[in-house]
Parts: C-alpha cells; structure tokens; sequence
C-alpha cells in the first residue's frame, strides 16, 4: 500500500534551543535525547517539550512556555531542523502554607517539618489569605483580648501574614520535596503520639505575582500518649490548642505537654 505524502516525515540534522543560557542548553541535549537522524514526529517533539517543562520545573519554574518549529534544513536534502523557543518565566515561589484539621499541632510547628517546601519572605498591609480549603471547626481566638502578644509561639503565628522574614530559606517550589515533606509531616504527627494521623488531601493554586498557595488538610486520630500531672497519668485528649487560654491550668498543662510530647508515658 502507498504511504500518504503526509505520513511522511524528514530525519532532523540539526536542533536548537533559543532563549537560554549555553549550559541549559547542553544539559537539555543530554535530557531530551534528541539523536540526529530520528525521525521528526508530533510525537517526538511533545516529548521534547514535556522533558524541558519537567527540567525547569526542578529549578523552580513552573510557567515555562516552549514552542516547536520545524524548518527545511537547506544544507541537505530532505532533512529537517528543529528549534526549541523556550520562555521560562520567573520562579514560582510558595507564597503561603495553610494547613486545615490540625486541631492540636499548630501550623508553625508543622511548617518547621517541611525543610524543603519553605514560604517566601513578606512584608505588608495587605495579606495575600486566599485559601481552597477552609476548617468550620477551627476557631479564630481573639490574639488582644487574650493577651497572644505575651506568647512567644502566638505572636509569630498573628505576625505571619503580614511579616515573615527567612533568610537562609529557598522558597522555591519542588514537586519531588514537597512529596517528601508531606511524608515528614506524617512522621512527625506519629513521633508526637498520632499513630493513625494522614493527609487527607493537598492542592496547589495560583497566588498573585504567579507564586503559589498550598492547602493541607490533615486528619489527626487520636493522641495515643500520655502526661503525668501530680503523680497521675492522664492520657492526652483532643483538645484544640488555642482553646488551652481560656480553660483550667490543669487543661492548658495536658494541651501543651500533649503537643510537644513531652510525657515519656507510652
């Protein structure tokens, strides 16, 4: 049977990558393994674009935009070229972390644990506070009135959407660390006595300046450890840590002893 004109498709001799630096470039060559002398398909060039997406994205960025072109190489006969325009954009950086479900392990303990997946410096009047998911059973205490500014955990966590300053911390989102400090978060919920604690879903969404918010919400369990307070061992409960100020002392000690693990009772 005749093969159509339009099946048939020229071998590439010659390739290149337009707006990125020499040293991308040659790491791309490697990546994409390109070989000349294949063939020029829809296929082998979908395949190319996929790999130059994936490799900005480990760099941080996430809003690359490649376009293919193929060209009649006039060096030889029936022979094509192939020219990559990459815009890679600027980097996507994790503008906010919001965690949803964690009613007894606050968010900047939570955060500490993801050592890969850090949110950016801030610096303003207007907070970015857009969220996906949103907790009806968590309850915003009143920081003033129950004097929060005296707490050196309470006072970082008010400050936060309005200043945040890391100075050390890469803020640049990678998928392959963020799935490992998911699973760090669940080691951690377990060394805190919540054996049966997991994600129960996670999203990424668009932020402004084109970073990104992550939402996490998590399902504790129960508290399988314990404290002891006045030579009796009282098993941790589930009550919500910003609801320890305006309870007994007695429950403020269970709370917060619960939280930090600090009981040997197991």
């Amino acid at each position: 049977m005749a093969r159509n004109r339009t099946d048939r498709k020229a071998p590439y001799e010659y390739r290149e990558f337009i707006g990125i630096k020499k040293s991308e470039k040659d790491e791309l060559v490697t990546k994409i393994g390109l070989r000349k002398g294949s063939v020029v398909t829809e296929a082998l060039k979908q395949n190319a674009v996929t790999q130059i997406h994936n490799y900005y994205a480990d760099k941080g960025f996430r809003n690359v935009v490649t376009r293919v072109e193929e060209q009649n190489d006039p060096r030889q006969q029936n022979s094509a070229k192939v020219l990559f325009y990459v815009s890679k954009g600027g980097k996507v950086r994790v503008n906010s972390i919001n965690f949803v479900g964690n009613y007894n392990l606050a968010d900047n303990k939570l955060k500490k644990k993801m050592k890969g997946t850090k949110e950016m410096s801030r610096l303003t009047l207007h907070p970015d506070d857009k969220t996906v998911y949103v907790d009806s059973v968590k309850e915003k205490s009143d920081y003033w009135k129950e004097m929060g500014f005296l707490s050196a955990t309470r006072t970082p966590e008010a400050l936060d959407p309005y200043f945040r300053f890391h100075v050390f911390a890469n803020s640049k989102f990678n998928d392959g660390k963020y799935f490992e400090d998911k699973e760090k978060l669940i080691a951690y919920y377990n060394a805190q006595g919540y054996r049966d604690a997991v994600i129960v879903r996670d999203t990424t969404y668009p932020s402004y300046r084109n970073n990104l918010n992550i939402d996490i919400e998590v399902e504790e369990g129960k508290n399988t450890t314990s404290v002891t307070l006045a030579g009796k061992v009282i098993p941790c409960t589930a009550t919500p840590f910003w609801h320890a100020s305006s309870q007994s002392k007695k429950a403020t000690y269970i709370t917060r002893n619960c939280s930090k693990n600090a009981s040997v009772n197991k």
